[in-house]
């Protein structure tokens, strides 16, 4: 049986302005690291939030809203931990059903344009079909984080390969890296290796193998540059509207 989060009552909870979170399913992937959620456990973290010891951005209170589950039912003790809590029901959520809303009740911070700009796009079919067809709202809408399962690509073989651990990466790179890295001071100590040979002759020299670690650390600023450069100007660039010719 899927348990209701509004009625865990062993949850990572906490408070915000007067309204309570169950953020148990969050805590692993909060940015802070999960431990920093544990330690203000069933307290209010409203102040926490704004100041020290990092203030929060518009999108991580979109998240957290997302994890509201009911009202403080009475007030903070001296720590300011929770004594009393009042949580919303399924009679509350179908009480508080629109059309506008899909059937979900927003919470404080959650506000009613957030839900529409959220269901611009249906959350149970691929995502990549229907982002193009946004248009001038897209810039509007990547900038809503949501906490909710999702398929990129219809095709089952593309979703699979476009998901992997962090530690896939490594494990498959590195010895290709090693390796080209081995063939390429191998060829540096032959002292056959000329650079700048058809692109400016006058800088023309040959490479030796004392060279590699320079010629790897300038490789690699390079490539760490062209995909800054990708990602802030062209995967990050503003949608141009439409406009009547």
């Amino acid at each position: 049986m899927c348990e209701n989060r509004s009625r865990r009552t062993d949850g990572l909870r906490m408070v915000h302005a007067g309204k309570v979170y169950d953020v148990t399913d969050f805590a692993q992937r909060h940015p802070g690291g999960q431990v920093v959620l544990q330690k203000y456990r069933n307290q209010d973290i409203t102040a926490i939030m704004k100041g020290h010891p990092h203030q929060h951005s518009a999108a991580a209170y979109t998240i957290l809203a997302q994890y509201y589950v009911g009202e403080t039912g009475g007030a903070a003790d001296t720590n300011a931990n929770v004594k009393d809590v009042r949580h919303r029901t399924v009679t509350d959520l179908q009480n508080g059903s629109s059309s506008a809303t899909n059937g979900r009740v927003p919470s404080v911070g959650y506000s009613s344009r957030q839900m529409v700009i959220e269901n611009l796009i249906d959350w149970q079919q691929p995502l990549l079909a229907q982002v193009g067809q946004l248009g001038d709202k897209y810039e509007e809408w990547v900038h809503y984080p949501v906490e909710k399962p999702y398929r990129m690509f219809s095709s089952d073989v593309f979703e699979f390969f476009s998901r992997c651990p962090w530690y896939l990466v490594p494990t498959l790179w590195l010895p290709v890296a090693m390796y080209l890295a081995f063939t390429s001071v191998a060829e540096l100590q032959q002292g056959q290796v000329q650079v700048f040979t058809h692109t400016c002759s006058a800088l023309k020299f040959t490479a030796t193998a004392p060279l590699f670690p320079v010629m790897f650390a300038l490789g690699l600023l390079l490539w760490t540059f062209s995909e800054y450069c990708l990602h802030r100007f062209l995967f990050h660039s503003t949608t141009v509207r439409n406009r009547q010719v």
